[in-house]
């Protein structure tokens, strides 16, 4: 039966009500709203997680700016599933300028000046598919699906990345960004030898060392850095020569292994 052949009917006026796209049952309603609720809290498989590859991202960090590797990070949570890194909202819906605005906090102007700093760094691309313009994401530098083996460090995708990462600023956010390759992969503290298995080896990434690699004034790293340890994305610790960061399990996790961390 086509979904056109249904129709529903008030029962209290008896008034028929054609136009129905679509309708679910109590049961099938709320057997839908549980199913969204443990995707977004928890994701399953493939959903839960964004790959990002540190090794390409490197190429990349210092063309961008904090705002354009911000925009860049937020984009990654409407990344589908084994699409060649196409960009949807949901399923069959694709991204549009108009939404990415608000995604962004920005105007028109300035969300189409940030998508074209991206395209032309090579993170980002666009098809003119039907009436749209469909964005995707370059493969090279983040995928999200099935993986060949790849060091790789997850972003989380779910209710609790999004209420840490979409209330940042886009400077903030692309501060988080630049960020990921120095995670470590046992730790998930920030330091200069991420692979290091010896512990004793590790240099952590201070306040002066995250400026000079970064290209950004010590000052702001201390303001961007409390910014997020106030949003519990990063944890700050003292230690013997200044503070120490480690970043969220539950948002950024470094990894060898796909079923490794959530």
């Amino acid at each position: 039966m086509n979904v056109l052949d249904y129709i529903l009917i008030n029962k209290r006026t008896g008034e028929v009500i054609s136009d129905v796209a679509f309708y679910r049952t109590k049961n099938q309603q709320k057997g839908w709203q549980e199913k969204r609720r443990r995707l977004m809290a928890r994701g399953s498989g493939q959903d839960r997680f964004v790959a990002c590859f540190p090794a390409t991202m490197n190429e990349n960090l210092g063309t961008l700016s904090l705002s354009e590797a911000g925009a860049l990070l937020k984009l990654l949570f409407y990344l589908s599933i084994n699409q060649q890194g196409k960009l949807v909202v949901e399923q069959g819906m694709v991204l549009q300028v108009a939404y990415l605005s608000f995604v962004f906090d920005r105007s028109r102007s300035s969300t189409l000046k940030l998508l074209k700093s991206l395209e032309q760094a090579g993170v980002l691309f666009k098809k003119r598919e039907n009436q749209f313009c469909t964005f995707y994401i370059n493969e090279k530098y983040h995928h999200r699906g099935r993986l060949n083996k790849r060091k790789f460090v997850k972003l989380a995708i779910g209710t609790y990345s999004l209420t840490h990462i979409f209330p940042l600023k886009l400077v903030e956010a692309g501060f988080l960004y630049k960020l990921i390759p120095y995670l470590h992969f046992q730790t998930n503290e920030l330091v200069m030898e991420p692979d290091e298995p010896n512990l004793d080896q590790v240099q952590p990434l201070n306040r002066n060392t995250i400026a000079g690699l970064l290209d950004c004034d010590p000052k702001r790293v201390t303001q961007l850095m409390n910014r997020l340890d106030e949003t519990g994305v990063i944890r700050k610790s003292r230690g013997k020569k200044g503070y120490t960061y480690k970043v969220n399990r539950g948002i950024l996790y470094r990894t060898y292994e796909y079923n490794q961390g959530f």
